[in-house]
């Protein structure tokens, strides 16, 4: 029961941003969608935490988007997806990114207690590279500009069955153009 307690808790502090974002809207007057960016800025000051990728502890750099912490080369790549999709009418929002070690043992305690979704083992989710986000799907339109578009960004869906998952890999190489070789005329 404490497990489901915190859970709840946990969830009401995921949910209370979105519930606020939905107050703020204006109906009737030029509301511009893109502004709600401005009402959770992001804080890119890099703080220090502990994160795990395949079980080993490191240190990493996170910082905020939004409402979520994302490790700084993911929050790079990830801002630049956004206004990419922003410019298409697409809004991108995180609902969530690094996890604690704390925080992935208590989704996976929930699990194993039949609560929430699949969760990895604390120590081996790939949240706590800070790398993996899940993306808010509810809008119209944003899965299928992901998959159109995330790659191009540096991200790709890794986990089956939720399509809301997108990590971090690396960004695409840029192609450098070929200088067009001269061709030779031939005098006659």
């Amino acid at each position: 029961m404490r497990h489901l307690t915190i859970l709840i808790i946990a969830g009401l502090v995921v949910a209370a941003p979105i519930v606020g974002l939905a107050d703020s809207v204006e109906t009737d007057t030029g509301y511009d969608p893109y502004d709600v960016y401005a009402e959770y800025p992001d804080d890119l000051t890099p703080r220090d935490e502990i994160g795990y990728r395949k079980g080993e502890r490191l240190e990493i750099k996170v910082v905020r988007i939004g409402w979520a912490d994302v490790e700084v080369k993911t929050a790079e790549g990830f801002r630049a997806m956004r206004d990419a999709a922003a410019a298409d009418g697409v809004l991108l929002w995180i609902y969530s990114g690094f996890r604690s070690h704390e925080r992935q043992k208590l989704l996976y305690e929930a699990w194993r207690e039949g609560w929430g979704n699949k969760a990895a083992r604390p120590g081996h989710s790939n949240h706590q590279s800070g790398r993996a986000l899940d993306i808010y799907l509810g809008d119209p339109g944003i899965r299928e500009w992901l998959e159109k578009n995330a790659k191009k960004f540096g991200f790709k869906r890794t986990v089956p069955g939720e399509p809301w998952h997108w990590e971090y890999t690396k960004p695409p190489k840029k192609k450098a153009k070929k200088p067009k070789a001269k061709r030779a005329r031939a005098k006659g």
